[in-house]
């Protein structure tokens, strides 16, 4: 067995433990609303959502998607959690749970499941879409063709703000060095957990990002930046220690960063540290597996694209690019995540 299979299947395993103790959580629901019971299902979804992106299962993550969405409605209070909504949601744990056997047989994720999918996007339609995530109607209009097709079976620099109007704020300076010592979280959805689209309140435009570039080769620090600047803020950071620095000092400040480009091989502190710590400060203050975590992108020159797979999946990053770097592809990515909209066509 290779070690990519070894992956999936440590992630099939996961993933059905977790979409089992949901069934129940979500019979718990038709007794009334419960919000500790929501949000764990919420953070299940959205793990297995995230997780499913990293390892090449997109139609299974475009489905947890739109039942996280669901979710969302729910933990919002703008939908009741009924027998028929609940009905319906069963009915998208035993599809998803398919599809990990599927995948687990060497099957894939091409299983057909677009009639639920349907209904799930009805449910958001009728209500509308979770707070923050309304976007330019050619954004959605791209978005659900991408999703429908996926579903169907076949710092120490700063870089200077592009306008006042477009970047309002400012990002902060890295904080003098400490050490965070962030609570403990109950029970984590997936164990080790990797989250995909979208991190915040998807933007795809609509806002400037507050964008933090962890790189220590100075040309490909430019190149990063001279890129992400069209998007928002960016600063930078030398090591994986000083990211961190940087990190808490956005929260602190209110500021927290919206995307994080994470190179592995740095002096002082390599990235793949940096990120598993900046996710436990995250579940220290109780945003994991919410719209507050930070998106995080690993960059990488390791040729085998296995070992980046297996790394970004166990500390908690939520895509993976190879240098040199395709910036179409990044930015495609970076919608995806719901960070950005994509060029107009024509």
């Amino acid at each position: 067995m290779d070690e990519l299979q070894e992956i999936l299947n440590e992630f099939v395993d996961e993933a059905t433990e977790v979409l089992g103790n949901v069934m129940v959580d979500l019979m718990d629901l038709e007794n009334g609303h419960d919000d500790e019971v929501v949000n764990r299902v919420y953070r299940a979804f959205h793990s297995v959502k995230g997780n499913a992106g990293m390892l090449g299962m997109e139609r299974l993550s475009a489905f947890a998607h739109k039942a996280e969405d669901v979710l969302s409605l729910v933990r919002e209070r703008r939908l009741e959690p009924d027998k028929e909504l609940v009905s319906l949601l069963l009915r998208a744990v035993d599809a998803m749970t398919a599809i990990l056997e599927d995948a687990r047989c060497g099957g894939g994720d091409g299983r057909d499941v677009s009639e639920l999918a349907q209904q799930l996007a009805a449910v958001v339609e009728r209500v509308g879409p979770p707070k923050g995530k309304k976007r330019s109607p050619s954004a959605v209009e791209l978005e659900c063709r991408m999703s429908e097709k996926m579903l169907e079976k076949e710092p120490s620099e700063t870089v200077p703000e592009p306008s006042v109007a477009a970047s309002p704020k400012k990002a902060p300076a890295p904080l003098a060095p400490q050490e965070p010592r962030p609570e403990p979280q109950p029970q984590r959805p997936l164990q080790p957990r990797k989250t995909s689209q979208p991190k915040r309140p998807a933007r795809n435009g609509s806002g400037p990002l507050h964008i933090l570039v962890v790189e220590d080769d100075f040309s490909a620090r430019q190149i990063l930046m001279n890129f992400l600047t069209q998007f928002g803020v960016c600063h930078v950071a030398k090591d994986g220690l000083e990211a961190i620095h940087a990190f808490i000092r956005g929260h602190e400040v209110g500021q927290p960063y919206d995307l994080i480009c994470m190179d592995i091989k740095m002096p002082v502190m390599d990235g793949l540290l940096a990120v598993r710590t900046m996710r436990e400060i995250e579940r220290g203050k109780g945003i994991e597996g919410t719209a507050e975590e930070a998106a995080i992108v690993i960059t990488s020159s390791v040729e085998d694209p296995v070992a980046i797979i297996k790394a970004c999946y166990e500390c908690g990053a939520n895509y993976y690019f190879l240098k040199p770097l395709d910036m179409d592809q990044v930015r495609r990515q970076l919608f995806k995540l719901g960070l950005v909209a994509l060029p107009s066509e024509g």
